[in-house]
């Protein structure tokens, strides 16, 4: 019996051991949050999101041969302060996005809406040259244009692979159930 066990820890060693080290020369994952504070005349805030979670669709601007790239990130967190109240993501009456536009059209957008008022993407008035931006609307009516900053970048954070986070798992787990049967 205690043969078997030993064969046993040895193999959990090992398993442990190799998913270690053959996980160790990849690289882990990189999560980056995004930054921005955003303004009107006389109101701020700011929102981030994760660039993981990108979604790119095409469209063709006023011209059909000419093409513009939407990417659109859902907001992780979101911050605005705006008559005495601060709001965030868990007051919102849609789900707030961040939309950024290249190739014929160059441009950002955020959308977001609340009971209290919405910031909602627009057009510029000449048509066949569209440039994108986000208007501040309160009951309906437009207050203000938004201005944007992208806070400086964030660090990336390493996400740990889950071969390497099982491979450690596995070879403590063998070094704890050796040193039990030494006892």
């Amino acid at each position: 019996m205690f043969k078997g066990q030993s064969i046993c820890h040895l193999a959990l060693l090992t398993t442990g051991a190799a998913l270690s080290v053959a996980v160790i020369e990849t690289n882990p994952a990189q999560a980056i949050t995004i930054t921005y504070e955003f303004s009107t005349e006389e109101f701020s805030g700011k929102f981030s999101y994760d660039d993981a979670n990108e979604t790119i669709s095409e469209f063709f601007a006023n011209f059909p041969d000419v093409p513009v790239i939407k990417s659109t990130y859902p907001v992780d967190e979101i911050e605005f302060f705006f008559k005495n109240k601060t709001y965030t993501k868990v007051d919102s009456t849609i789900e707030p996005m961040w939309s950024t536009f290249t190739g014929f059209a160059e441009g950002a957008q955020l959308r977001w809406s609340t009971e209290d008022f919405s910031f909602s993407g627009a057009n510029s008035p000449a048509g066949g040259f569209p440039e994108f931006f986000t208007v501040f609307e309160v009951d309906g009516e437009f207050v203000d244009t938004v201005g944007f900053r992208r806070v400086e970048n964030e660090p990336p954070a390493s996400v740990p692979e889950p071969g390497t986070v099982i491979g450690l798992t596995l070879l403590g787990l063998g070094w704890l159930s050796q040193k039990k049967i030494a006892s």
